[in-house]
């Protein structure tokens, strides 16, 4: 029944049976089943329109990383865009695209709880997942083409990773108070903790948005 279901056989036949039943059946089922795929390019067709902006917003914040790579506001909001992305691409049937996301949101996951820092090599790793979602993007626009062959990509994402990554050992303990000296007025005590909760909820929310 589980396999039945994953290659989306909706009916079945006893035997024996009448040809006449058999394409009876095809046609009705083919009929509904080309409505459904109508409906399926539509909800991608539209999450691609609605989520361009954020490669474009992904691409601004890589440039912000590259001249100060420890802007944690910036690497907070690029993993929750491509949490976002994998998460609505997930909903709308795409295979493939939230899987690539997946290794990509890893990658900045490892910065957002500090486990590397970002070195050049690490930018050109952003950069180049970035385009891979690009060419994703345009390939489904202009050629109606909705899955791609991602495993290399994704292990090139990984080599980098593995070849470039910089695990930091020792956080750490004391912040320069000269650089974050504030006045009072300008002063917000919010922990850590709750921001991340925050971005993670609103990444969820937009992709409940976006599923309704």
């Amino acid at each position: 029944a589980t396999k039945a279901m994953e290659l989306q056989i909706s009916s079945f036949l006893n035997k024996p049976f009448h040809e006449e039943e058999l394409f009876k059946l095809v046609a009705d089922l083919g009929e509904k089943r080309a409505l459904q795929i109508l409906d399926e390019k539509e909800m991608v067709t539209s999450f691609i329109t609605e989520s361009s902006p954020m490669l474009e917003e992904i691409e601004g914040l890589i440039l912000i990383l590259e001249d100060n790579p420890k802007d944690v506001n910036a690497i907070n909001t690029y993993f929750r865009l491509l949490h976002t992305i994998k998460g609505t691409a997930s909903c709308v049937g795409l295979k493939t695209l939230p899987k690539f996301t997946h290794t990509y949101e890893d990658l900045v996951s490892l910065a957002k709880e500090n486990k590397l820092q970002i070195t050049p090599n690490i930018v050109d790793s952003l950069l180049y997942g970035l385009d891979r979602l690009k060419f994703m993007y345009d390939e489904i626009v202009t050629k109606g083409i909705f899955e791609f062959e991602v495993d290399p990509w994704i292990v090139c994402i990984k080599e980098f990773q593995n070849k470039t990554v910089e695990v930091v050992k020792e956080k750490e303990q004391h912040l320069d108070t000269g650089e974050i000296k504030k006045t009072a007025s300008e002063k917000l005590a919010i922990p850590i903790e709750t921001l991340d909760t925050f971005l993670e909820l609103s990444g969820e929310l937009t992709i409940l948005r976006n599923t309704i």
